[in-house]
């Protein structure tokens, strides 16, 4: 059976499958998350900066912890921006608002917290 010149076997045609193009809205929040995400990882890094001086000056125990806990903190956000960019399931518009608040938040409480610390 032909229809329009595709030769069709039970109603499908035989040269393969179709390929279904579904086009998803991105967000405009997303840039935003990925700006601010960029920002948290400028704020860690600035902090990790601070906290290796005071411990080459120091040597103490909890200075060690903040740069263990700033590096972790600092990889978990280089991980959650490289989904942001790269990783398609995260550049849905529903996640926009989530995803910002929670970022923005984060950039807050680190930049209180490099005011503190640069002090």
């Amino acid at each position: 059976m032909l229809e329009r010149g595709i030769p069709l076997e039970n109603g499908v045609p035989m040269d393969g499958p179709r390929t279904v193009v579904v086009q998803v809205y991105v967000s405009p929040l997303l840039y935003l998350d990925i700006i601010v995400s960029l920002g948290n990882i400028i704020l860690l890094l600035l902090l990790l900066y601070v906290y290796w001086g005071n411990y080459k000056k120091i040597k103490s125990i909890f200075t060690k912890g903040l740069i263990m806990f700033a590096s972790i903190l600092l990889l978990q956000n280089i991980i959650f921006t490289s989904f942001l960019l790269f990783a398609p399931i995260f550049q849905i518009a529903d996640l926009g608002l989530p995803l910002f608040i929670v970022n923005v938040t984060e950039f807050l409480a680190l930049f209180i917290l490099l005011l503190i610390t640069w002090r």
